[in-house]
């Protein structure tokens, strides 16, 4: 009985070996962190994108500003001329009109300007933003990769302790009973010790005879069902 009861607590550790090493190779938090390296990757793009456009806009803002500059500095000029008192009437009426096409071109190029300004204010805006979330999904990734590791420690841990009892276990149920037991093991799906409950076996589920069960309860030695070939083990409760 005390062969029997070491088996089905061995069974118990082999199950829980193969829970652990489920946990292990799970895939569920890397695809977490998958998710999110994806989302770190789109943010890392979009802001270089807003960089870019960033860098365009000056560049514009500058050219603008640079014209601007240039017509201020003709407009002085013709308004000089225009006050010197060394021009006839037809060449101050020319002043004139160059003067006010310059004003006319600085109206344009200062709502140019201005346009581009609120342009490049959103674009920084839209930048600052991003470089928020970017921060936010890597630290959201540092503690996903923070917990992957934990738990891999943790289970990696428990597993061996699980491992060194099955071991002992193993030592003290002896070889013979122990290559049965992974004979059915293996063909059993990972169960070959199954309890008996009520008259039936827990592994298939099929009612056993009477003599089988009283046979099982005294437990002088081992028993398989008759149907699924299952070692069969009977527990305080029945």
């Amino acid at each position: 009985m005390a062969k029997l009861q070491e088996l089905y607590r061995l069974q118990q550790l082999d199950r829980k070996i193969s829970r652990i090493e489920e946990e292990l190779d799970s895939r569920d938090l890397l695809a977490e962190q998958e998710e999110v390296k994806i989302e770190i990757a789109e943010l890392k793009d979009k802001l270089a994108a807003n960089k870019e456009k960033e860098k365009e806009l000056n560049k514009k803002l500058k050219n603008k500003e640079f014209d601007d500059s240039r017509l201020e500095t003709q407009l002085n000029e013709y308004q000089e001329q225009l006050y010197d008192g060394e021009n006839n009437v037809k060449e101050l009426e020319q002043l004139q009109k160059k003067i006010n096409e310059i004003k006319k071109q600085q109206s344009q190029l200062e709502d140019e300007i201005l346009d581009l300004m609120i342009e490049l204010e959103e674009v920084e805006a839209n930048q600052a933003e991003i470089k928020q979330d970017l921060e936010d999904y890597q630290l959201k990734l540092n503690k996903l990769q923070k917990s992957y590791k934990e738990e891999q420690s943790e289970l990696s841990i428990e597993l061996e302790e699980v491992k060194q009892k099955k071991e002992s276990l193993s030592e003290a149920i002896g070889d013979d009973l122990m290559a049965e037991y992974q004979k059915l093991k293996e063909k059993k799906h990972g169960l070959a010790v199954v309890e008996l409950q009520d008259g039936y076996c827990m592994g298939c589920r099929v009612g056993l005879p009477a003599k089988l069960i009283e046979d099982v309860r005294r437990g002088n030695q081992i028993f398989k069902c008759e149907r699924c070939g299952r070692i069969l083990y009977w527990t305080d409760n029945e």
